[in-house]
């Protein structure tokens, strides 16, 4: 497990997503974009609620793990990078209707990635968490659960990055 390349990935994603809500005028936050589509908004409240629980990392209830424990990884990433495919989110990380406050999101967003951070430093990333099954794939490592964050807020990104151009046309 490589710590350093994981908190580059922590760093890099964590500044694209706030650049691209911050890129989005608060005027356009809450506005639907295209027909079909979420709102920036939307899709920030639905990074927000899916993401959050990594900062209960540490309290989540574990098991040791007996296979390797970042082998669910590049599962992760070719489910949740592969943008031609689409889902249909779990009703707990919907997001709600708005209107939503563009600030408050991009407060709660960052604090999820910086106690991340602290979290690949401090922690022992290899336990399997026991308290939490992800939808489809199953029980995932503490590493695996920050790479299924990591992809699915780089998945959202380029998300938002598409409404930015449809509200902004570049």
């Amino acid at each position: 497990m490589n710590t350093t390349q994981l908190l580059q990935d922590i760093s890099s994603t964590k500044e694209a997503i706030l650049n691209v809500i911050n890129a989005i005028g608060a005027k356009d936050f809450n506005t639907v974009p295209f027909e079909g589509s979420w709102t920036a908004g939307q899709v920030a409240d639905h990074i927000n609620k899916a993401t959050s629980g990594l900062q209960d990392l540490p309290q989540m209830t574990t098991a040791p793990t007996d296979t390797n424990p970042e082998a669910k990884v590049p599962m992760l990433k070719e489910i949740f990078l592969d943008m031609e495919t689409k889902f249909k989110s779990p009703d707990f990380v919907l997001p709600s209707d708005g209107p939503h406050d563009k600030d408050a999101l991009a407060q709660n967003i960052a604090a999820t990635w910086d106690a991340a951070s602290r979290y690949a430093q401090e922690l022992d990333l290899s336990p399997t968490v026991t308290s939490f099954e992800l939808p489809g794939v199953g029980h995932l490592t503490r590493w695996e659960h920050l790479y299924f964050g990591l992809y699915h807020t780089q998945r959202h990104a380029q998300q938002l990055q598409r409404i930015h151009k449809a509200i902004y046309g570049n």
